[in-house]
């Protein structure tokens, strides 16, 4: 807490700032609110402006929330925390974790810990396309269900939003209890294969227009039809739980995709 409150005490001196994400670390900006006449001055007070926005995004890194720190090789806290929808960090958190991992030493923990008693519902991470709507391509991730942190289905969701919608859904894999989902053309969930808690999975999902074929752990299931509710995906999005719940969490590593 001492660090942060350093942290804070500077900001407040120089300017005001952007809350910080909540994964990772958000962009901030640290300026002066006088423009003097004399551009020596105007130069020398902007390079002094950004060694005290390094000085504190490093003193940020290192001290203050080092628990949520992005692994840069999996997940980039400039895409991510733009588009965290449902996530307080008070019930619904969305951080990287040291608890498990598929690669490395981090993965993606998002955990519903809030229910229709309160303000929040499920957390929901998401990422954008970066050419918007692809009629073809591939994502893949790897997921990991803990016995303990099962109460309800995880998902990895398709579709023209990055937050999960419905209305624009273009597919999605649903992991139940024990069994892996997938949405089709009527908008059922249709049974892929069955799955092991505490153990990660390997999951990568390609279409060519609603033609969809999802592989788990090297086994291919093809001629699967894409709901496609909203056109053509822009984004994928992971989310756990539901909106009448709470105790769901689940671990994410190894998102890839071409169209980032």
């Amino acid at each position: 807490m001492e660090h942060k409150f350093f942290v804070d005490k500077i900001r407040r001196f120089f300017s005001s700032t952007q809350p910080i994400a909540a994964v990772g670390i958000g962009v901030h900006s640290i300026g002066f609110d006088k423009d003097y006449k004399n551009p020596k001055l105007n130069e020398l007070l902007g390079m002094f402006s950004g060694v005290m926005e390094f000085v504190i995004q490093f003193f940020e890194y290192c001290f203050v929330k080092p628990s949520v720190r992005i692994c840069q090789r999996k997940f980039s806290s400039r895409v991510w925390h733009q588009i965290v929808k449902g996530v307080d960090e008070v019930l619904n958190t969305a951080v990287i974790s040291n608890d498990f991992a598929k690669s490395g030493s981090n993965s993606l923990r998002i955990e519903d810990g809030a229910d229709s008693t309160t303000d929040n519902n499920k957390p929901i991470v998401g990422r954008d396309f970066a050419n918007g709507a692809a009629e073809t391509g591939s994502v893949s991730t790897s997921v990991y269900i803990p016995s303990d942190g099962y109460v309800k289905a995880s998902y990895i969701f398709l579709g023209s939003n990055n937050d999960a919608s419905s209305s624009g859904r273009f597919t999605e894999v649903v992991f139940t209890s024990s069994m892996i989902k997938f949405r089709d053309e009527t908008g059922s969930q249709v049974d892929l294969a069955s799955y092991s808690k505490d153990t990660w999975v390997d999951v990568t999902i390609k279409w060519v227009n609603d033609d969809v074929t999802v592989n788990i752990d090297g086994t291919d299931y093809s001629g699967l039809k894409a709901e496609n509710a909203g056109s053509f995906p822009t984004a994928i999005a992971l989310y756990t739980g539901d909106n009448g719940s709470k105790g769901t969490y689940t671990y994410f590593d190894n998102l890839d995709s071409d169209l980032f």
